[in-house]
């Protein structure tokens, strides 16, 4: 019988490491203050650091370079200003709150200024209003963090020349398409700022990790797949069993953050492309194989969602994992999705994702017919699912009704 295990940020997060979105904020801003690098500095803000008595041997390489460009990063600027981003979802939605105000802002910048004035000396400002409205406080200051506009003294908002296009000595229009490639660039920066913070602070403290996970149990798992980039089951679990990453790999330095897809451009979809989650997939090679390439002969199948909120961010996995049990059904297969849960507030944020992608019915369906069900992290039931094998549909509903 295949164990399938399915791992998100929260398997990370009951190691102690410090992966989660909030995480990375609150400790790149403690390092952008410091004169140099010091792990016991950190020693407060990171749970691994907190159960050891030991701190991690490695320095922070190019520590002053790393300082510099976090300062310079138009999306930490913007994201270290935003409040109510708490995991990589709000993550994921505020780049495109920030994307959805930029395009909304841009035609309306057009009007106030070509439209309305022609061309514009290059030896002139540029004003888009001379008025300040404060209504659009939050838009401006989107529009300040990607350096889109200015205030100056007088609070006139001035727009950026480098996005205008010229020709000889005037400015003729704004452009779209050099503004979209820039706050792209930015982008793939902040990337690459994460990746040297996994490798710099993550990877050094695996070794001091302890956590809530009996790791003997999960030694039956047959294949892995994870939403994360750091190979902590490897390290820490087993070697034996690869792990598949979905977004990306830290070792191969091919991870990905970006969005869904972009529902609300027409226009301009085609620059916005480029910030999905999906290009970058296919633009840098990963594999996008799933558990529908899994083909074995038991009559049973187990898929264990560890640490992931099932949100709809990830609909498109998560609707293939209960399609998948739906299509083995037929072929007179079990298959049983163990959705694994560490509090009651995140056993009912799992159970109103899962609604929302499902529906009602097929979730209450799933749950009735034994195919679904919700287990701590430190139950004896899951335990049970993880070591024992199941062999018929009895069992099936002797653990669940256990």
């Amino acid at each position: 019988m295949p164990k399938i295990l399915i791992t998100g940020n929260g398997f990370d997060l009951s190691f102690g490491l410090p992966t989660g979105y909030s995480d990375f904020i609150k400790i790149c801003k403690k390092l952008q203050n410091s004169q140099e690098f010091d792990w016991n500095d950190l020693k407060d803000d990171i749970v691994a650091l907190k159960h050891s008595d030991k701190l991690p041997s490695s320095e922070f390489a190019d520590f002053e370079s790393f300082k510099t460009r976090l300062n310079e990063n138009t999306w930490f600027r913007y994201l270290s200003r935003e409040y109510g981003i708490s995991t990589w979802i709000d993550f994921e939605k505020h780049i495109e709150k920030a994307l959805t105000i930029i395009l909304a802002t841009l035609d309306d910048i057009k009007v106030e200024t070509f439209a309305k004035n022609g061309r514009y000396s290059t030896d002139e400002d540029v004003l888009y209003k001379e008025d300040f409205e404060k209504t659009q406080y939050e838009i401006y200051l989107t529009l300040i963090d990607f350096e889109i506009l200015h205030f100056d003294k007088f609070l006139q908002i001035k727009l950026n020349p480098i996005f205008f296009k010229s020709i000889d000595k005037f400015y003729i229009d704004f452009e779209k398409q050099k503004l979209f490639e820039s706050i792209l660039n930015d982008l793939n920066t902040f990337t690459n700022l994460f990746k040297e913070y996994l490798n710099q602070i993550v990877l050094p403290l695996v070794e001091l990790s302890t956590g809530t996970i009996r790791i003997d149990l999960l030694k039956s798992i047959n294949y892995h797949f994870t939403f994360n980039y750091t190979p902590t089951f490897s390290k820490l679990i087993s070697k034996k069993i690869p792990t598949n990453f979905i977004h990306g790999e830290l070792e191969k330095n091919n991870i990905i953050l970006g969005i869904n897809d972009w529902e609300h451009a027409s226009n301009d979809k085609g620059s916005l492309i480029p910030f999905t989650k999906y290009f970058q997939k296919l633009n840098y090679g990963i594999d996008l194989k799933f558990v529908d390439e899994i083909e074995n002969e038991d009559k049973l199948y187990q898929f264990f969602f560890w640490g992931h909120s099932l949100d709809k961010s990830d609909a498109i996995y998560i609707d293939e994992v209960f399609n998948k049990v739906d299509k083995i059904k037929i072929e007179g297969i079990i298959g049983k999705i163990i959705a694994i849960y560490h509090s009651d507030s995140s056993r009912s944020k799992i159970i109103k994702n899962l609604i929302e992608i499902r529906g009602s019915q097929d979730v209450l369906r799933k749950q009735r017919d034994g195919n679904l069900v919700f287990l701590h992290c430190e139950s004896r039931e899951l335990e049970q699912e993880l070591s024992a094998p199941m062999t018929s549909r009895l069992d099936v509903m002797d653990v669940m009704f256990m």
